[in-house]
């Protein structure tokens, strides 16, 4: 196995550690959101391809610009500009720390509390943010196909444990509209939010300038497996079912049994695997958190960026649920925003070339 020199990663690094850092959320949360469900998720997660790949080539091409924004957009606009992906990693974040809150208690340990299972979890992420880009796509490397493979065998078994009875039970699960598609489009085109971080960390990617393929893989291969999840989850429930459910997948895991009852606890490893998935993730926007900070020269934020996602999770401090507007946040704010200030950043350095 060959790995990149100079804290460098390789391109198949990059699809693999993008894919890893992307599935447990959209799985986990963004199943959780009734406008992704049903026919129109379904055509929403192979139409936003389309548009993610030329987004994908021009995040590329912000990758100088991001990489040195001092130099670029002088020291105030390039703070401001570190300030606002900043506030982004944190949020993500102290989100990614909510769902290992719910999900543990209710799928794992219930004797365990949410918020120490979520304590251990910033822990442990924390502990290795800072051991460079090229191990952290080494750990994606070896772990990748673990991953991968036990959820495509969770959704092979559940397949074959669905009916199309299920499928097309309800009309509803199989009606698209273009107000219903354009929500889940443009819904899934907010979760990607993440990948407008890239252009921060890209030069530590071997052959920068031809990462958009890689990076696209990444993209392509988490939007058609979030397309399977959709399938099989009305298949083994049907539509009204999964209106109800805030954690689909959840069901999914308990109910997926191998043939011959080979290992009865087996959904166990399961969210296992997808519990990983949920702390790469964790692990990845602390990573890109500092990497930003290094790039402003304000330090590393090794300490304070953990603390202050931990303490977000804590409603009772802040009077709202950090769980309940994450997701309209990438829907008005970060999303149209990161796109908004790329453009910025890319017109005012085109004048000058």
């Amino acid at each position: 196995m060959k790995y990149a020199e100079n804290n460098r990663i390789s391109h198949r690094q990059l699809t693999r550690q993008l894919v890893l850092s992307l599935t447990a959320p959209f799985l986990l949360g963004l199943l959780g959101y009734r406008s992704m469900l049903g026919a129109n998720g379904m055509l929403a997660s192979v139409a936003v391809l389309i548009p993610l790949y030329f987004y994908v080539i021009f995040l590329i091409r912000l990758t100088p610009y991001y990489a040195n924004l001092p130099k670029y957009v002088g020291k105030w606009c390039s703070l401001l500009i570190g300030v606002f992906y900043l506030s982004f990693t944190v949020f993500t974040g102290a989100y990614l720390l909510t769902l290992v809150e719910d999900v543990v208690p209710i799928s794992l340990l219930s004797s365990f509390s949410g918020k120490a299972a979520s304590l251990l979890a910033i822990l442990v992420c924390s502990f290795g943010t800072h051991k460079g880009m090229q191990k952290r796509g080494r750990m994606g490397e070896v772990s990748y196909p673990l991953v991968l493979g036990f959820l495509f065998l969770l959704l092979i078994v559940a397949a074959f444990q669905g009916s199309w009875e299920y499928f097309q039970a309800d009309p509803r699960g199989l009606e698209i509209s273009a107000a219903g598609f354009g929500r889940a489009g443009y819904g899934l085109l907010a979760a990607f939010t993440g990948i407008g971080l890239l252009p921060f960390a890209l030069e530590h990617v071997e052959k920068t300038g031809s990462a958009s393929k890689p990076v696209f893989y990444g993209v392509a291969i988490t939007s058609l497996f979030f397309l399977a999840s959709l399938v099989v989850l009305q298949a083994n429930y049907g539509w009204v079912r999964l209106q109800e459910e805030e954690y689909p997948i959840l069901p999914l895991l308990a109910g997926a049994n191998l043939p011959g009852e080979v290992l009865a606890r087996f959904d166990v490893i399961w969210l296992a695997v997808l519990l990983y998935s949920l702390l790469f993730s964790v692990g990845s926007v602390l990573h890109y958190g500092s990497h930003i900070l290094q790039t402003l020269q304000l330090g590393t934020g090794r300490y304070w960026m953990p603390i202050l996602m931990y303490l977000l999770t804590w409603e009772e401090l802040w009077k709202f649920s950090v769980e309940k507007i994450y997701g309209l946040s990438l829907v008005y704010v970060y999303f149209p925003g990161f796109l908004i200030v790329g453009m910025l950043v890319w017109m005012k350095n085109r004048r000058k070339t």
